[in-house]
C-alpha cells in the first residue's frame, strides 16, 4: 500500500511536470510577450513558437494579426497626416482669402474660425470674433435665424445680400452658406463678399433721383408718389388732408444782389427752418426754384393747419444771416384741402394749391389764400372790407388813443404812444388788429398812415397851445417807410404846424420791417435824424435781432416787446431776454423801453435790471387825447418804484433764483386751481431756487443766521407742499394752501430785502 501511494504521487509528479513542460510553459511565454506592448498597445517582442501544433498555430496566428494590425495603423497614421497637412493648407488658403470666411458650430451660435478678411469686413479685430455668436453682426437678427433653418433642411444658400450691422455702421455683403466637417465636428461654412461701396451708389441714385440734390428734400417725382398714400389714409380715417405750396418772395432780389451761391445758401436754410416747423409725418418738399411744398395728414379740422401756415410765414420772414449781412425774404402760401366734393388726385391738389399761391401774391406778399369756393369770397370780402376802410377814413371814423410811457423811477412823463382805432358806427370800437393786417402791404396803409401822422402832429400842436408840451410817437408800416414820397408828405404836414418841433416825434418802426429792407430803411432814418426826430424800434426781440443789423440801425430806442415783459416774473428766460438786451443798448448807447408792464412786480424788476422806461396797463391803458392831458396832470409814480433801485451785478443770481421760485410757485398754484393735473416735484433741492440756495446761497448770505432763517423757510415750504400733494381731505389742503401761500410771501419778502442791501459779496 506504501509503495503504491509512493508510485501515486511519483507519477502524479511527473504528469504535473510533463504538462508543465509541455503545455503550460508555452501559454506563460506567450502571456509574457503579449503583454509587453507598445504605445500602440501591440507586442513589442517576436511572439515564441513552441509547444504543441496548437500552440504553435496559435502563436502564428496572433502574430499575422499584429503585423496586419501594425500596417494598418501604418496606413491611418499616414492618411491622418495627409488630412492634417490638407486642413492645414485649406485654413492657410481661407486665412489668405480675399474673400471673408467664417466658420461656426452647427448651432450658428459660435464662431471658431474668421479669416483676416472678415474682421476688415465687420470692422473687428479676428481674435475678437472668436467665441462670438454672429447672431450679433446681422442689422436684422432674423434674419439670421432664418438661414440656420434653410441650412438645417440641407438647403444650401449662394450669393444672397445680407446686411451686417457693426457699431450702428450698416455693411452689405453677398454672402454663401453651407455644412461642412471641421476638425472632426459638423460646422457652418459662410463665404461674405463686401458689397457695401455698390450697394450705397445704388441707393445714393435712388436717393438722387427722388430728393432735390440741394436741400436733401424730397423732390417732385416724390411728393407725387407720396400724396396719394396721405390722401388715402385721411380717406380711412376721416379727417383731411392739408397741401401747403410755398413761394418764396424776393428770392430773386437776393440772387441778383449776392449771387447764385448766396442763394443756394438762402434755399437750404429755408428748408431747413420748414422742417423744423412741421410734425414728424409732414412731408416738406423742394418742387423746384424757390418753391416748396408741405403736405399734412390726418387733421381734424381745416383750421388746424392755419397755426402752421402763420408760423411759416413768421419764420422765413425773420432774416437769414450770411457771412456779414443779412438776407430777406417773406413767403406766399396757397392752400388746397382733401376730401373735396369732388375726387381729386395728386397733381390736382397741386395745381389748386399752386393757383392759390398766386392769389397770395395778389393779395401782397406775406400771406396765404386757400384755393376753394368759400375762401375766393372769403378774398371778396377782404376787398369788401378795404374799401370799407377807405370810406371810413373819408368819413373821419379814425381816432387817436394814447398810451403814456413814463420813467418809473421819477415819474416823469416821457410822452404817449398814438394808437389808432376805428369808431364804426355799427360795431363800436375796432381794434386796429382787425382791420390793420387787411391792407398791410396795399397803398391805403400808406394813407392811413399819413392821416395817423397829421392828426398825431395837430394834436401836439393843440397841446403847444395850451403849454402842454410833450412827445408823441408814431407808428409807420413797411409799406410806408418804403414810399418815396414820406419825407415830402411829412415835411408839408410839418410845415402846416409851425409850433410843433421834429424833436417832440418819435417814429416807432417795426423790427420785423427794418430787417427786411435795412439799407433803404437807414436812408430813412438817417432823414428824419436830420429833422430832428427820433426812432424807436419796436417789438424787439421778436424778429431775432443780430447784431449786425444793429450796429446799421442808427436809432434812438429799443421797445422791448410785451411777450418778454409779461412773464419774465416767473420765467427766467425771459429775464435773460431782458437781461441781453439791456446789454446790446448799453453797447451800442440805445435807450429801452419796456412795453407790457402790468403789475408793480414788473416794474420792480425792470428797475432792478436798469430798465427805467415803460409803458402798460399798470402805468395806463391807452385813452382819448382829452383824458391823457388830464391823467398827465395828476399821475404819479408808484411809491414801490420810487423806491426801488438797479442792483449791482453780483446780486443779478438772486433774482433769477427768486424768478425761478414763483415760476414754481406757479405750477403749484395750476395745480392747486386744476390747471395742471399734475403737481412740479415738490423735493427741497428739486427746484432751482432750492438747487441755488444750496450751491451759492452761502457766498450770498455772509449772517449764518440770515442764511438759516431763509433754508428753514424754504425747507418748510416744500414740506407744507409735499403735504398738500399727498393729502386728500379738502379741508385740510385748503388750509394748507392759506399757509403755504404765505410761507411763499415771506420767503419774497426775505429775498426782496436781501436785494435790497449793498453788503453782499462779489463772487
Amino acid at each position: 500500500i506504501i509503495d503504491a501511494v509512493v508510485l501515486s504521487i511519483f507519477l502524479t509528479l511527473a504528469l504535473f511536470l510533463m504538462l508543465r513542460i509541455i503545455l503550460l510553459k508555452p501559454l506563460y511565454d506567450l502571456n509574457r510577450v503579449i503583454t509587453k506592448t507598445d504605445e500602440d498597445g501591440l507586442p513589442v517582442n517576436e511572439i515564441p513558437k513552441t509547444g504543441t501544433l496548437e500552440m504553435v498555430t496559435l502563436a502564428s496566428a496572433m502574430e499575422k494579426m499584429t503585423l496586419s494590425i501594425r500596417e494598418s495603423q501604418a496606413i491611418l497614421k499616414d492618411e491622418h497626416d495627409r488630412l492634417v497637412e490638407s486642413e492645414s493648407q485649406l485654413l492657410l488658403m481661407l486665412e489668405l482669402s480675399p474673400i471673408a470666411v467664417r466658420i461656426s458650430t452647427m448651432d450658428g451660435t459660435n464662431v471658431i474660425f474668421a479669416n483676416l478678411a472678415y474682421g476688415e469686413l465687420i470692422h473687428i479685430n479676428r481674435d475678437e470674433i472668436i467665441g462670438k455668436n454672429p447672431h450679433n453682426y446681422y442689422r436684422d437678427p432674423m434674419v439670421y435665424e432664418e438661414i440656420l433653418n434653410r441650412l438645417y433642411h440641407n438647403e444650401r444658400i449662394y450669393n444672397e445680400t445680407v446686411e451686417l450691422m457693426v457699431e450702428e455702421k450698416q455693411l452689405w455683403a453677398l454672402a454663401s452658406y453651407t455644412l461642412i466637417t471641421f476638425q472632426g465636428d459638423e460646422c457652418i461654412l459662410g463665404w461674405f463678399y463686401n458689397i457695401t461701396d455698390q450697394k450705397e451708389t445704388e441707393l445714393k441714385l435712388q436717393y438722387s433721383s427722388n430728393h432735390d440734390v440741394l436741400t436733401g428734400l424730397p423732390n417732385r417725382a416724390l411728393l407725387s408718389s407720396i400724396i396719394p398714400r396721405i390722401l388715402a389714409r385721411s380717406k380711412r380715417h376721416g379727417t383731411y388732408a392739408a397741401l401747403l405750396f410755398i413761394d418764396l418772395d424776393g428770392f430773386k432780389k437776393v440772387n441778383d444782389d449776392h449771387g447764385h451761391e448766396t442763394g443756394d445758401v438762402l434755399l437750404k436754410d429755408v428748408a431747413l427752418r420748414l422742417n423744423s416747423l412741421v410734425r414728424g409725418d409732414d412731408i416738406v418738399s423742394r418742387i423746384g426754384g424757390d418753391e416748396f411744398t408741405v403736405m399734412i395728414g390726418d387733421i381734424n379740422t381745416r383750421e388746424e393747419v392755419v397755426p402752421l401756415i402763420q408760423r411759416i410765414l413768421d419764420t422765413l420772414n425773420e432774416p437769414f444771416s450770411h457771412t456779414d449781412h443779412l438776407l430777406f425774404i417773406s413767403a406766399s402760401v396757397g392752400v388746397s384741402f382733401y376730401p373735396q366734393e369732388i375726387e381729386v388726385d395728386a397733381d390736382t391738389l397741386l395745381r389748386q394749391a399752386d393757383q392759390a399761391m398766386y392769389e397770395a401774391k395778389v393779395r401782397g406778399k406775406n400771406q396765404f389764400a386757400y384755393y376753394d369756393e368759400i375762401n375766393e369770397n372769403s378774398y371778396e370780402n377782404t376787398i369788401d372790407s378795404a374799401s370799407s376802410i377807405n370810406k371810413a377814413l373819408k368819413n373821419e371814423e379814425f381816432i387817436l388813443y394814447y398810451q403814456p410811457k413814463v420813467q418809473m423811477s421819477t415819474g416823469k412823463v416821457l410822452g404817449a404812444e398814438a394808437l389808432i382805432r376805428w369808431n364804426d358806427p355799427l360795431r363800436g370800437i375796432v381794434y386796429p388788429d382787425e382791420f390793420l393786417p387787411i391792407i398791410e402791404n396795399r397803398p391805403l396803409i400808406y394813407t392811413l398812415d399819413q392821416w395817423v401822422f397829421k392828426k398825431a402832429v395837430s394834436q401836439l400842436s393843440e397841446w403847444n397851445k395850451n403849454d402842454f408840451c410833450t412827445n408823441i410817437s408814431i407808428n409807420f408800416s413797411a409799406y410806408t417807410l418804403k414810399q418815396s414820397s414820406l419825407v415830402s408828405s411829412m415835411d408839408s404836414i410839418l410845415a402846416d404846424y409851425p409850433n410843433v418841433l421834429p424833436s417832440q416825434i418819435e417814429i416807432e418802426i417795426l423790427e420785423t420791417s427794418a430787417l427786411h429792407d435795412i439799407n433803404e430803411i437807414q436812408k430813412v432814418i438817417d432823414i428824419l435824424h436830420t429833422k430832428g426826430m427820433t426812432i424807436a424800434l419796436d417789438d424787439f426781440g421778436t424778429g431775432y435781432s443780430t447784431l449786425s443789423y444793429l450796429k446799421k440801425l442808427n436809432i434812438d430806442y429799443l421797445k422791448l416787446d410785451k411777450s418778454f415783459v409779461m412773464d419774465m416774473s416767473t420765467n427766467s428766460s425771459d429775464l435773460s431776454i431782458l437781461d441781453a438786451t439791456l446789454g446790446l443798448a448799453h453797447a451800442f448807447n440805445f435807450k429801452v423801453i419796456a412795453e407790457g408792464v402790468e403789475s408793480i412786480e414788473h416794474g420792480n424788476l425792470l428797475i432792478q435790471f436798469g430798465c427805467d422806461y415803460a409803458q402798460g396797463y399798470a402805468i395806463a391803458r391807452p385813452m382819448p387825447p382829452e383824458t391823457f392831458l388830464t391823467w398827465s396832470g395828476e399821475w404819479k409814480s408808484i411809491p414801490a418804484w420810487t423806491s426801488t433801485q438797479k442792483i449791482s451785478s453780483n446780486l443779478i443770481p438772486l433774482l433769477y433764483a427768486s424768478v425761478e421760485h414763483r415760476s414754481w410757485f406757479k405750477n403749484l398754484e395750476n395745480y392747486w386751481n386744476n390747471q395742471d393735473p399734475f403737481p412740479p416735484k415738490v423735493g427741497e433741492y428739486e427746484c432751482r431756487f432750492g438747487e441755488w440756495l444750496l450751491n451759492q446761497g452761502p457766498d450770498f448770505f455772509n449772517d449764518e443766521k440770515e442764511y438759516a432763517r431763509i433754508q428753514k423757510l424754504h425747507h418748510n415750504f416744500h414740506d407744507l407742499a409735499s403735504q398738500l400733494v399727498t393729502t386728500n381731505e379738502e379741508g385740510a389742503r385748503g388750509q394748507l394752501w392759506n399757509v403755504i401761500y404765505s410761507v411763499h410771501l415771506d420767503l419774497l419778502k426775505m429775498i426782496e430785502q436781501k436785494t435790497s442791501k449793498s453788503d453782499v459779496p462779489r463772487i
